[in-house]
């Protein structure tokens, strides 16, 4: 090869060698690069993730104040608006006496005639009827005693709201009676004679407190729509409000109340009794969802869930069901009313 060749091919390599030293260098550079921009940009991204928590606990912070003022707003208009009428019911003093506190509410503002139809059923049973509703102004008793019967503008869409601000203003004097009934408005009376039969058995119980249906579900406890507390158990359920305050969601509403009661009035050695129960379940279900049949026969009532069809379809009233109970109960006319009413029957 000749010197001038050779140099040439010296200047190729050493031209080459220039250029991978060149582009190693790119390389180092760009990767030093993308090293910083990675940093940078986590960085921004814990400063962004950390900005957005804040906002999101100001914001969460913010509703909770909104909710709960706006609780305190309503409990203050409910205590203003029926403070002479709870002085009143105060003063008759509950020492001795049977007491129901009903919860009513009705988004047309109405009152459906199975609501005085149970009301009916129950009347020789207590002495004191408090009725905490959302429209006081159209409830027309048939046979209205003052003294008994006491119509109260409540508007918390919440059983346990309800009773505990009346609970709240009367328990000085409310620990002192000789049963407290809590009582919603959520079931309908459909076998009228089984229901006396039933409250029969809950009211002549030697239990502590009793319920219409009890659940293994979760933890034991008596479903919340009917709960009677007799003698001793009063003052601990009076004391039981006073303890948890209000609720502050449907939630807290279950776990605390629904769930709670049963669960520490045992605990202070207080025995509890129900007419039905889904014990016998491998897996508890909801005792009057899943077992309405035997809930109906042994009660006499049906949850109003079932015919509105909020319950899972599993073992719930079909059409057909609910078309063979309301032919072998056509005589209750509140029943068909009612059925008719929210267009289930025809």
């Amino acid at each position: 090869m000749e010197a001038k060749e050779k140099r040439a091919m010296q200047l190729d390599i050493h031209r080459m060698n220039r250029v991978h030293n060149e582009l190693i260098m790119q390389k180092n550079a760009l990767e030093t690069e993308c090293a910083r921009l990675r940093v940078e940009l986590k960085d921004t991204s814990e400063k962004l993730a950390a900005v957005l928590a804040h906002e999101k606990k100001e914001l969460i912070t913010e509703r909770t104040k909104f909710h709960d003022t706006n609780i305190i707003r309503q409990i203050s208009a409910s205590i203003a608006a029926n403070y002479a009428h709870t002085q009143w019911i105060n003063n008759l003093d509950f020492n001795g006496k049977r007491v129901l506190l009903f919860s009513h509410y009705s988004k047309r503002e109405e009152v459906e005639s199975y609501n005085y139809l149970t009301l009916e059923q129950l009347d020789g049973r207590f002495d004191i009827v408090v009725i905490l509703t959302n429209c006081p102004n159209v409830w027309e008793l048939k046979r209205p005693n003052y003294n008994k019967y006491h119509i109260l503008s409540y508007n918390f869409k919440s059983d346990f709201r309800n009773y505990g601000v009346f609970i709240a203003q009367t328990e000085h004097t409310l620990g002192s009676a000789l049963q407290l009934c809590l009582m919603n408005d959520s079931f309908v009376v459909v076998d009228v004679s089984a229901f006396n039969r039933c409250m029969e058995h809950v009211f002549e119980s030697a239990a502590d407190f009793a319920g219409i249906t009890s659940s293994h579900e979760g933890v034991y406890h008596l479903q919340s729509y009917f709960l009677l507390f007799n003698k001793t158990a009063v003052r601990a359920i009076v004391n039981y409000f006073k303890d948890h305050g209000l609720p502050s969601s449907h939630n807290a509403s279950i776990s605390e109340y629904e769930l709670g009661i049963a669960s520490q009035l045992m605990k202070e050695g207080l025995t509890s009794f129900a007419m039905v129960s889904n014990q016998e379940m491998k897996h508890p279900l909801n005792t009057t969802c899943f077992k309405w049949s035997a809930v109906l026969q042994q009660t006499g009532i049906i949850k109003r869930q079932h015919f509105f069809k909020q319950y899972p379809p599993w073992f719930a009233m079909t059409p057909n069901h609910i078309a063979l109970v309301a032919d072998k109960y056509s005589q209750n006319a509140h029943f068909i009313h009612f059925l008719k009413y929210h267009g289930i029957a025809h």
